[in-house]
């Protein structure tokens, strides 16, 4: 696995911290939230295209851990 770049890190970051506030349910992981997500590019003054970039972005990652966490299950 590549190491993280410098200007992805802060983006890692926030999806490790968001990703505490995702739900389980019986049938496994389920996305975070995008109320949480917004909740917190507000919350660290990230908006404009920056906040669009991020949000794609985590949700991008959140994603691929899904799979993974799917892919484990099944």
């Amino acid at each position: 696995m590549e190491p993280l770049q410098p200007w992805n890190q802060p983006i890692y970051q926030a999806f490790n911290a968001l990703s505490g506030s995702r739900q389980w349910t019986m049938g496994g992981a389920a996305a975070i939230p995008f109320s949480e997500i917004i909740a917190y590019l507000h919350w660290q003054g990230i908006t404009g295209e920056d906040a669009a970039d991020w949000l794609h972005l985590i949700r991008e990652l959140d994603g691929a851990y899904l799979e993974e966490v799917n892919r484990k299950k099944d």
